[in-house]
């Protein structure tokens, strides 16, 4: 009798964990964020990839991120496509509730009406910004005598990073280029600068961490001293009104005793 309970609860215990171990099973998700990836830099969207095994039936994925203050943000969530979806991926528009700023952590969730799991792994360090940096240039005058001088200024800015900003001069034609990598600056050029008479272009463009950019232009124009616009090398030699004068009157001198003085 008592080996024949013994096999009866041997019995039942086997069959409790043939009913209840695939429920446990199945009530726990293993959700994976796959992108975006640690340290990287999104702009004004993000392209967002989660995936977890088949057979959860899940409703709808929802991509998360917290700030260095620990706030948490939606980023955007994914209604299911067919009843037993196992991947999420999309590129979500970044809401303006969510700041421009570095820091941030990315992780999604799987919903299924009875449970949600979010991902195990998280997507640190990511970098937000929608905005393009400010850019502006500046000059002292906009036209100049040949060789003359004029002061070019230009700043650059960005309310997260700035990685990078380039500006180019460039002369009638493109005969003369000049660069800097400066953020801000001014830049005095001198005759030596301004050899060319013609149309000059200053150009800048800054670059942020998320690859926005700015850009502006400054132009100015360099002209002869007798105001003769020329579009572009060394100027003709400027004209000398007393010199054709005088050669005009030696011409008449010489036609007048050659000719009219005989008669």
């Amino acid at each position: 009798m008592k080996n024949r309970n013994i096999a009866i609860i041997n019995l039942f215990a086997i069959f409790l964990a043939i009913l209840v171990i695939p429920v446990m099973t199945a009530s726990v998700m293993v959700v994976t964020l796959h992108t975006p990836l640690n340290d990287s830099n999104q702009s004004s969207t993000v392209a967002v990839n989660c995936s977890l095994a088949l057979g959860y039936n899940v409703l709808n994925m929802t991509f998360n991120v917290t700030n260095t203050a620990g706030t948490n943000y939606t980023l955007g969530t994914m209604v299911n496509s067919t009843p037993n979806q196992s991947a999420w991926a999309t590129t979500l528009t970044v809401p303006a509730t969510i700041a421009d700023a570095t820091g941030y952590n990315v992780t999604c969730h799987a919903d299924n009406a009875t449970d949600e799991q979010g991902a195990a792994n998280h997507a640190n360090d990511v970098t937000i910004d929608g905005t393009n940096p400010d850019c502006f240039l500046t000059g002292d005058h906009k036209t100049i005598p040949w060789k003359g001088i004029i002061e070019i200024t230009w700043v650059s800015s960005d309310a997260v990073q700035l990685t990078s900003t380039a500006v180019t001069i460039d002369g009638p034609q493109d005969q003369t280029t000049a660069s800097y990598t400066d953020t801000n600056r001014s830049v005095t050029l001198g005759s030596q600068d301004t050899p060319y008479i013609g149309d000059w272009t200053v150009s800048i463009t800054g670059t942020d961490r998320s690859a926005n950019t700015c850009t502006d232009t400054y132009t100015f124009k360099s002209y002869l001293p007798d105001g003769e616009i020329w579009e572009a090398g060394e100027p003709a030699a400027p004209k000398d009104t007393g010199k054709i004068l005088l050669l005009l009157g030696i011409v008449g001198v010489v036609v007048y005793f050659a000719f009219i003085k005989k008669r």
